[in-house]
């Protein structure tokens, strides 16, 4: 199945959600992500497998994200006194470091 870049556009929110810092990724038309670091590999990708390759950027998923954010913000501020009175019974886990 190929996607068309409107559709990766609209997949590609959760991994800029997820980082910050990136600002640009490759996607290709078979539904592969790549970070910018990683550019020579969704070139290869792209050629091995006859997909196209699309350049996404966060400004053009924010356009994305935008209303689903103003669509939450009102629960968000709903639930945040809650949580913030049963945060501190809350037990923590310990967070799991990457190995090296």
């Amino acid at each position: 199945m190929k996607y068309s870049k409107e559709k990766l556009i609209e997949l590609s929110k959760q991994y800029f959600l997820e980082n910050e810092n990136i600002q640009t990724m490759y996607a290709t038309s078979d539904n592969q992500f790549f970070f910018p670091e990683a550019k020579s590999y969704a070139s290869s990708h792209a050629r091995s497998n006859n997909v196209e390759t699309y350049i996404i950027t966060r400004a053009e998923a924010i356009k994305v994200i935008e209303p689903i954010v103003e669509e939450i913000e009102p629960i968000v501020e709903e639930i945040e006194p809650i949580v913030e009175e049963i945060e501190p019974t809350v037990k923590k886990r310990p967070v799991a470091r990457k190995r090296k």
